[in-house]
């Protein structure tokens, strides 16, 4: 098979060379072809080695050349996306009515104007705004817009439309060229109306230096006991009248599945709990079944238990477990005072089995001060848990975690904005 009988079955269309011939000892090719875009596909077929020169004939070429041709080749030769804009607008001004980008997920996209168009609400952003669309999204121009310029001079400042920008395109750090700044009332407003959080993550939080004192050393004892595979001593830890809750989403992970029934039989006999253990039932089918707080079998079947003693239990029969807290990265930790206590609230992961992958938990604590003289205090603890609600979950990562790396990002429409 000849070249030109490749080139001919590549581009899938009947074609003639109008010309073609060997330049050079060294084989190289001129091959003449009616049409500029016809040359710039054969160009990209094929290598420089195998031709050096594609030309047209230019006089026949040019009258068959309509506008979108032009536009075309001019795309192909990847002139960029704010030149193809600029020529679009350009060849036909305001006459654009549609324009599509079908098939195009534009997964990298960080730079978008719509600088000086008729974008009258924020309905007119609604296709591209919102969870999951331009995730990599870092500056956006709406400027000289009817919507910018009305949001404007009705509130005599941009901050309302600044929040509201935000909280469709929560990724963006510049916009119309100024780095975005929110004041706590304007975070306040996004949190409650906002369905997306644009708030960067933020490390642990302690309201005091001696709330973190007191919670980092009842977890790092509390935990070393939970993981040891002796948890008796737990018991002496909660309150009499404490309340355990556990709760679970595993769906992911391969544990034989087994009726409600079964469960219920199996919690009842004392033998080992799984992660997958029955839910609570509705507070109204509680209500029909009459029970008293010490019957801890059926407490145990809702999951809910009350009292040291059940929880003590309980703790016992749960799977074992291991939280690695050396990789602080897969942990993060709220603590803070209340009236009703000191609240304490962990989020990470842990392993049952060493060869498996890792659960993902919640675990929220209300302390209480150790009460002298009570069981509690006769381990030393200077806290007793009141309340413990444990939920596992499956394994999803610790990428929600992170502290969001400050970074400089400078506008490409306008120099000299960075946003830091």
């Amino acid at each position: 098979m000849s070249l030109i009988q490749f080139l001919q079955i590549k581009s899938k269309k009947t074609w003639q060379p109008l010309d073609c011939k060997a330049v050079d000892q060294q084989g190289t090719l001129l091959l003449v072809v009616d049409g500029d875009l016809l040359a710039a596909s054969i160009a990209d077929w094929t290598s420089e080695e195998q031709t050096d020169a594609i030309t047209t004939d230019q006089d026949e070429a040019k009258a068959k050349l309509t506008t979108m041709d032009v536009l075309r080749l001019f795309l192909n030769f990847g002139c960029g996306w704010p030149a193809m804009m600029k020529l679009a607008g350009e060849m036909f001004g305001d006459t654009v009515v549609t324009l599509s980008f079908a098939n195009n997920r534009l997964l990298n996209l960080q730079n978008l104007s719509f600088q000086h168009n008729l974008i009258k609400s924020y309905e007119g952003l609604q296709a591209i705004s919102g969870t999951g669309k331009l995730l990599n999204l870092r500056e956006l121009v709406l400027d000289d817009n009817p919507l910018v310029i009305n949001e404007i001079k009705q509130r005599g400042h941009n901050r309302g439309y600044v929040r509201n920008v935000v909280k469709r395109f929560p990724t963006i750090v510049l916009l119309d060229g100024s780095p975005i700044q929110l004041s706590e009332d304007d975070v306040e407003s996004i949190q409650k109306t906002g369905k997306i959080m644009p708030l960067d993550t933020r490390p642990n939080y302690f309201d005091s230096d001696e709330t973190r004192s007191i919670v980092m050393n009842f977890l790092v004892n509390y935990f070393r006991c939970f993981d040891s595979g002796d948890r008796s001593p737990l018991a002496l830890l909660y309150h009499p009248q404490a309340i355990f809750t556990i709760t679970n989403k595993v769906r992911l992970r391969a544990i034989n599945r087994q009726s409600r029934k079964t469960k219920k039989t199996e919690m009842d006999d004392g033998s080992k709990l799984e992660w997958n253990t029955p839910r609570p039932q509705s507070q109204a089918k509680q209500r029909k079944e009459k029970y008293s707080p010490g019957h801890s079998l059926e407490q145990a079947a809702k999951g809910i238990m009350t009292g040291s003693e059940v929880i003590g239990e309980t703790l016992k029969r749960l799977p074992p477990t291991e939280h690695d807290f050396s990789n602080a990265k897969d942990y993060v930790l709220d603590a803070y005072q209340t009236p009703a206590g000191m609240v304490v609230i962990l989020h990470g992961e842990f392993k049952q089995d060493p060869s498996l992958p890792p659960f993902s938990f919640d675990r929220s604590f209300i302390l209480l001060p150790t009460e002298p003289g009570s069981v509690t205090a006769s381990t030393g603890s200077p806290v007793t848990i009141v309340s413990d609600a444990l939920n596992v979950r499956d394994y999803v990562g610790n990428q929600g975690f992170q502290v969001q790396k400050k970074y400089n990002f400078q506008s490409i429409f306008m120099p000299g904005s960075v946003a830091i």
